[in-house]
């Protein structure tokens, strides 16, 4: 498997073990730091559904997306 591929996977894997601690966030945002852009990049451009960015977003809010060189914001405001 490709390390871009190993990287996605534990990226968009390991974002569900916090899911308890998004819940009680009133400002919810995700950070997701990387030195591979190319993983990033495809996480928001091809490789998740739109109902596991939803999931992720909690479903509340405006979702909003600032695409940095090695890194993804993501966050809903109330």
């Amino acid at each position: 498997m490709a390390s871009t591929v190993k990287e996605i996977n534990d990226i968009f894997y390991g974002l569900p073990r916090f899911e308890q601690v998004f819940k009680k966030m009133q400002d919810q945002a995700i950070l997701i730091r990387s030195d591979n852009t190319i993983a990033v990049y495809d996480i928001w451009k091809w490789k998740v559904k739109e109902s596991q960015k939803e999931r992720i977003m909690q479903g509340n809010g405006t979702q909003q997306q600032t695409h940095f060189r090695d890194c993804v914001v993501l966050g809903t405001t109330h």
